[in-house]
């Protein structure tokens, strides 16, 4: 590879999240495995070791949970996958806040790795400070924008209110989007009838007082286990090798199905790659091999049924190809 690889990255999904959004759609549809498949997972997701899962997929299921519920269900679903599974973890993460103004840079600091896709930010403009959040629009993805902001400002509310222990509620909405019925909906069903709404900005936003900021974060003994913290990688082909392992195991991964769960055509993949001078046949050689090593060295699986479970046609091609790239056979490798 003979180019810096200053691409932007991949957008990936924790997976434990991804979990968090299957258990919302079992509440609709016992049955989630038709769905999994519609959404382009992998078929093992409930089980996959891997942290990350690439963001397509993710959208697609998230669209589906919406097809299959109503508005007021689709939000409630949100909210309480929120309150129980999404704030608690980030919150935990928060460590030397002492005001909420203070709680809430951190939190922003903590997404900039949990989500980087999205931009969140305190600010102030026409004289009011503004908890912020500004997400790029896809031409393609009217419906899952959306759907995202409805998730966004959910979001946002809850955190607001868990950390002010308050039934807090903002004077004023702010939304990128152009449709406001979901978000009124929203806002009568969680009993917030005051708050103005105003659509086509530039930012979603809710209005902070400086009462609010102001107010002591109590921080709760239940938020004080924190989690191992999974960096992101930050370029394309490092996003790359991460978001195509959990799919190996279905067998061989064309670059079709590759280039399908990361949103790009066939083409726009390749001509990425080939100006990193690099190929995708390397690039999954490459992914390949370490998934390899890793169950060579940590699991008690038959070398048969890994080279099955990385999509190899038979024992013999990954023995091959595992001799060329490390220099020992698999199963030398694993006696060492």
């Amino acid at each position: 590879m003979t180019e810096l690889d200053k691409t932007p990255g991949i957008v990936l999904i924790k997976t434990t999240y991804v979990h968090t959004l299957l258990g919302m759609l079992r509440d609709i549809d016992p049955d989630i495995y038709p769905y999994i498949e519609q959404a382009g997972l992998p078929e093992n997701i409930l089980n996959t070791p891997y942290d990350y899962i690439p963001d397509v997929p993710v959208r697609q299921l998230i669209e589906i949970i919406a097809q299959k519920s109503s508005d007021a269900e689709y939000q409630n679903l949100c909210r309480q996958a929120c309150k129980n599974i999404f704030i608690p973890t980030i919150i935990r993460q928060i460590k030397q806040a002492r005001t909420v103004e203070q709680a809430l840079l951190e939190f922003i600091e903590i997404m900039k790795t949990e989500s980087p896709n999205s931009q969140i930010s305190v600010q102030s403009a026409l004289g009011k400070t503004w908890f912020a959040r500004y997400k790029a629009k896809s031409v393609n993805g009217a419906k899952w924008y959306e759907l995202s902001e409805q998730f966004a400002v959910i979001y946002m509310i809850e955190l607001l209110r868990v950390i002010t222990n308050t039934c807090w509620e903002p004077d004023i909405l702010s939304l990128q989007s152009d449709e406001v019925t979901p978000f009124r909906t929203m806002l009568e069903d969680a009993d917030m009838t005051s708050s103005q709404i105003y659509t086509g900005r530039n930012f979603t936003a809710l209005n902070l007082s400086d009462e609010i900021l102001a107010k002591t974060f109590n921080r709760q003994l239940s938020w004080q286990y924190q989690e191992q913290i999974v960096h992101q990688p930050k370029n394309f082909l490092e996003s790359l090798k991460v978001a195509l392992p959990t799919y190996l195991f279905a067998g061989k991964l064309p670059i079709s199905k590759a280039a399908s769960v990361i949103g790009l055509s066939v083409r726009t993949l390749q001509r990425r790659l080939k100006e990193l001078d690099v190929s995708y046949r390397q690039i999954l050689d490459e992914i390949q091999i370490n998934e390899a090593k890793k169950l060579l060295k940590n699991s008690n699986h038959p070398i048969t049924a890994i080279s099955t479970h990385l999509g190899y046609s038979n024992v013999a091609h990954f023995s091959r190809a595992f001799k060329r790239v490390t220099g020992e056979a698999p199963s030398i490798f694993r006696q060492h």
